[in-house]
């Protein structure tokens, strides 16, 4: 009896798991997606078709767009990533990163891919932020810029800075640098802008957190 007792209550208690999951899963955001640079006939109506997406998806997405030619909007896809979720209509917040690292891209908390996503062979060894070009990329933590380069197949233009921790982080498809190899930095200063560069699928920041010449998981660096 005291077995069956147990085993009922490890049902109960699965049960009750999986319907917190399902409740927190229904009320979160999906935040696969792109940014694009509006053209002259990029309607609503016709981003809706081409990239399959409901049109309002698309207007949720860009709440304060002013749909000119020229401008970045983000389109939420179905595919790919569900990277974070969380009850909330909008952006993550800043405070939900409150970490020991700094949010790399403070204008923009849309994470389109994640650390580890399988990728045919390779695994992806950081996040992506989406964000328009030229948006601010700050230095996550204080260090160096130990490396400063471009790789046009892979990361693009690029740099790493070596933290006191022993820690490094390395900031992937820049626009442009704003800092040189062997400069010191502070935490926050802006050391790029966001760019397209090397092997890129839209304007995003790829971050990655290394230690000891391996990946780690960059999430558990930025989040509370």
């Amino acid at each position: 009896m005291s077995k069956l007792r147990f085993f009922l209550s490890l049902l109960l208690l699965l049960l009750l798991s999986l319907l917190f999951l399902f409740a927190s899963c229904s009320r979160g955001v999906m935040r696969s997606g792109r940014y694009i640079q509006l053209q002259a006939l990029d309607s609503i109506a016709n981003l809706s078709k081409e990239f399959d997406v409901s049109t309002d998806a698309i207007v949720r997405a860009n709440k304060n767009a002013k749909w000119e030619i020229g401008e970045w909007v983000f389109i939420p896809q179905k595919g790919g990533i569900l990277p974070l979720i969380y009850g909330g209509e909008d952006d993550l917040p800043g405070s939900f990163f409150d970490g020991p690292m700094l949010w790399p891209v403070p204008s923009s908390y849309r994470i389109t891919s994640l650390y580890n996503e399988g990728r045919g062979t390779h695994s992806h060894d950081g996040i992506d932020v989406a964000s328009p070009p030229g948006n601010y990329v700050v230095a996550a933590e204080e260090g160096t810029i130990s490396f400063s380069g471009n790789d046009p197949d892979g990361y693009g233009d690029y740099l790493i800075i070596k933290h006191n921790s022993g820690v490094s982080t390395l900031y992937g498809h820049l626009l442009k640098k704003t800092v040189n190899f062997g400069q010191r930095v502070s935490r926050g200063e802006v050391i790029a802008l966001v760019g397209n560069t090397g092997r890129s699928t839209g304007p995003h920041l790829h971050f990655e957190v290394r230690k000891d010449g391996r990946a780690l998981d960059p999430l558990s660096y930025l989040k509370k």
